[in-house]
Parts: C-alpha cells; structure tokens; sequence
C-alpha cells in the first residue's frame, strides 16, 4: 500500500509522517543525494523525500509558470490532468537565478525573523549544499523531468506492492492530479484552523508573506529557497486550496483530518479502520 499525505504547509504533516513510520509505514525515498534532517520547526523530523520535493517544485513551474510555487500560487487555477511542458523549460539554482541581497547575512533577523538561514539562501551559493541542485536531482528540463517522474512512480508501484509505504510533501496538494499513483493508495488531508496556519506558515517562510510589503529592491515578500514569493492574500492562496480539494472529500480514498484531532484518544482508531493497519499513537 501506498499512503499519500497531502496538506498545505505548517499543517501537521510531519506528525502525520511520524505516526506513519512508528505504524511500519516506511518513508519512501529516491535518491540519497540531498537529505533533510530536523529543525526547530520540526521536532518529528520531516519524513521528506527531497527528490519529491524537487520534482513537485518544477512540476509547479512547468504546470503554472516560473513564478509559481506552493508557497504563491495565484496562477494555480485548474484541475487539468494534462501537463503540457514547454519544450524549452529549465529551472535550476544558479548564480544566474540566485536572488541574495548583499546584506543577507548581516540582517538574517530582518529578512527571515531568525538569526540563522531559515531561507536557504546561502546553502545556494556555488559549492554549497543546493547549488544547481534541480540538475543533481536531474529535474531541471522538461525531458529529464518527465523522466524523472516516471522512475518515480514505477517505483512507488514496486516497493507499495512488497509493504506498506508513506510519501508526503506539501507541494503535492497542488501537484498530485499530475501523478499516476498505484491502486492501492490512500490519502490522507491534514487541516488546520485559519489563524494558527497563517501565525506558522509566516513563523517559518516569513512575516511578510501574503501581505503587500516588498522588501527594497526586490519583487517579493519572501525568497525562502529562492521562490521569489510576491503579494497574494492568504484568502486567495486559501481559496484554491479549497478548489483543488474540495472535489475529493467524499472520495473514499481520501480520509480527512483536522490538525487538533491528531492528538485525540480516537485518531488512531479512525486512521486504523481507513488503512486497515494497527496504529500507533503520538508521543
């Protein structure tokens, strides 16, 4: 079996993750290129494939334009399961592409509201650990992308027919209508209140984000990982989130959850009777 977790980010997916793998749902992961460990913002640990999450993040730009991302997602407006690249597509992290104001180091706080690279932006430079990282990965062109979504998917069909696996990745909420997934997948939507999200999203990505106020000289509200992220209002960014999902709440493969009722006596239960496995509760 494959579980799919979809939420938007700082939703309580990563708790989600852990309950997975303390069940015997392993983490399902590709390469071993580039590895994700805990931060202050994940005390589970993130249970991330960051292939995956390369692969969404340019499956994002060729679907939706460059300027896309999941974190600023005004032009995400359709369910089309078709994907029509452009055949002169490529996206990767360069100098040509790296947006680092001079004085990023020296005003971490003021940019991030942390005193240390919360963004990323300095792990991009040459020689550092996500530099030209989408062509390690070899995600960055429409061919190498497609390709690399097909290794992919076959697989997560051979390892979900061998036991249970788990994949998750916020981006795949905006993502997932593009991705042939096995038959015998389920999902699982994280939800959270309004107002503790949106306190979260910009604890992590910035204060900034989804307001108007652009940092001097640049286009964007916040550049965690190097998006580029410009004003969309949170009710928008909300708002087709709830295009995109709504159509699946009484799809029976799809079990809904809301943040607060993970950490109730009767979650795992419920979790239980859905994928017909024993599961274990958060500590």
């Amino acid at each position: 079996m494959l579980v799919v977790v979809l939420s938007l980010p700082r939703s309580g997916s990563s708790a989600i993750g852990k309950i997975l793998n303390d069940s015997g749902v392993e983490p399902f992961k590709w390469k071993d290129i580039i590895t994700q460990g805990t931060s202050e913002f994940n005390k589970y640990g993130y249970w991330e494939d960051v292939g995956l999450n390369l692969i969404n993040d340019n499956l994002i730009r060729a679907a939706y334009g460059q300027n896309s991302s999941f974190l600023h997602t005004s032009s995400i407006n359709t369910r089309n399961s078709d994907l029509n690249i452009s055949d002169s597509f490529f996206f990767d992290i360069d100098e040509k592409t790296l947006q680092i104001p001079t004085d990023y180091t020296d005003r971490l706080i003021d940019y991030t509201g942390h005193d240390w690279d919360v963004w990323g932006l300095t792990r991009m430079l040459k020689g550092n650990k996500w530099y030209k990282c989408y062509s390690r990965f070899a995600v960055e062109n429409k061919n190498s992308l497609l390709a690399s979504i097909n290794e992919y998917q076959d697989l997560l069909l051979k390892r979900s027919l061998k036991g249970n696996i788990f994949i998750k990745d916020p981006r795949l909420i905006f993502t997932h209508n593009y991705w042939d997934f096995p038959e015998n997948t389920k999902f699982i939507v994280i939800e959270r209140n309004k107002t503790d999200l949106l306190k979260s999203i910009r604890n992590h990505y910035g204060q900034r984000l989804f307001t108007d106020n652009l940092f001097e000289g640049y286009s964007w509200v916040s550049n965690h990982f190097n998006y580029k992220i410009s004003y969309q209002s949170f009710d928008d960014y909300l708002s087709i989130y709830e295009n995109l999902i709504d159509p699946l709440r009484e799809n029976s493969d799809y079990f809904f959850i809301k943040f607060n009722d993970i950490f109730k006596n009767d979650f795992s239960e419920n979790l239980k009777n859905f994928l017909g496995i024993n599961i274990s509760s958060i500590n």
